[in-house]
């Protein structure tokens, strides 16, 4: 029985599944013995759905301005290792309006930088653009927005224009987080109505996730499985607890988070996992992979590092080096539809070499990485 298997039998969830249904081995588990599903059921309709794997990364800004440095030519990021690329956070007012950039207006936006270009040069590798509309302190903005029907249509209204005035490819909805059974209604009538339109023009629409690990699970618990069925995919946050201060860097995490989301129902197709481009401490700072890269002059010392562990200035910080993250990526060819680098802005992009992207292609196309 290969390696992987063995874990997933020793998870306790997916042995309780097991001794239900009387199976001798792991045979199956994501998609061989599935049932019915419905809303208030614990089991799963049969998974026949075909996966395209997706190399998917956010590209986050404090502000909308510092997009341009996608644009760098300093930076060596070869977008044709992407499928999907993430713009974000797009604030949302009380109104259903945005705040793309709190220090200017559209109009200065694009006095500013033209980002329509930016978008246009990158789709032009073939990379599918969205925005991603939320980000942390919307979580009450699109509650009260999803409560009233008004402010539902104007905000579906607003995002549709969004859509048109950049040429996006799609929308990613990030409600960071319903973290209730009452907003995980209200988010499920947003999901609704946004996809109903989305769909209609045929533009790819994304959800963003917390992990379902350890205090996560009661905040993932309150989104309900019929969601799945009105969107392209889900980013899952596959890295951090709810309070943001501690990451699962291990492929044994990971593992646990598709084993979650799975038993929730969420088709390999559209389940895509977080791998996370920075570092954290006990200390509740943080480090970008890039600047961990750069505390050796030999990159390779922290890029290939087997520990996911670095010393700087005497604390220690966890993060996922290039061995780790291909071994994520195969893991997650096998048993999800695709993994999502957190943030693409983090990575290190002035050398190839030592990109976390660079490393996730590297894995799916079948090629060794520099630490191998």
């Amino acid at each position: 029985m290969p390696t992987i298997y063995r874990h997933l039998c020793n998870k306790s969830i997916l042995l309780s599944l097991l001794m239900i249904f009387s199976l001798s081995a792991c045979n199956g588990i994501f998609s061989d013995e599935n049932w019915d599903w419905s809303s208030d059921s614990d089991v799963c309709a049969e998974d026949t759905t075909d996966v395209e794997f997706k190399q998917v990364a956010y590209w986050l800004e404090d502000d909308i301005n510092d997009f341009e440095d996608i644009a760098d030519v300093d930076n060596n990021i070869n977008y044709t290792q992407l499928t999907h690329l993430i713009f974000g956070y797009i604030a949302v007012n009380a109104d259903g309006s945005f705040d793309l950039n709190a220090n200017g207006t559209l109009a200065e936006i694009d006095d500013n930088n033209d980002l329509k270009d930016i978008i246009a040069d990158i789709q032009s590798y073939g990379v599918k653009v969205a925005f991603a509309i939320g980000g942390e302190g919307n979580a009450a903005n699109l509650a009260g927005i999803a409560a009233d029907d008004d402010l539902s249509d104007d905000f579906v209204d607003n995002v549709l224009d969004l859509v048109t005035e950049y040429g996006l490819d799609g929308i990613d909805l990030s409600w960071q987080f319903p973290d209730t059974d009452d907003e995980g209604e209200l988010f499920e009538d947003l999901v609704k109505a946004l996809s109903s339109e989305l769909q209609d023009q045929g533009i790819l629409f994304s959800i963003e996730v917390v992990s379902g690990l350890q205090d996560n699970e009661e905040v993932a618990d309150v989104i309900s499985s019929d969601v799945f069925d009105y969107v392209d995919f889900v980013n899952v946050r596959a890295f951090e607890t709810e309070d943001y201060d501690d990451l699962h860097l291990t492929t044994d995490d990971l593992l646990d988070v598709i084993s979650y989301w799975t038993d929730r129902c969420l088709i390999q197709n559209k389940l895509v996992v977080g791998i996370p481009a920075y570092a954290t401490g006990d200390n509740a700072t943080s480090y970008s992979y890039a600047d961990v890269v750069d505390q050796k002059s030999d990159k390779s010392t922290y890029a290939c590092d087997s520990d996911d562990r670095v010393s700087i200035d005497g604390d220690y910080y966890y993060f996922n080096a290039i061995p780790t993250v291909v071994e994520k990526t195969a893991y997650a060819q096998t048993y999800a539809g695709g993994v999502v680098l957190m943030s693409l802005t983090e990575d290190y992009n002035e050398d190839a070499d030592y990109s976390l992207l660079n490393a996730v292609n590297d894995e799916v196309e079948g090629n060794a990485s520099i630490c191998q």
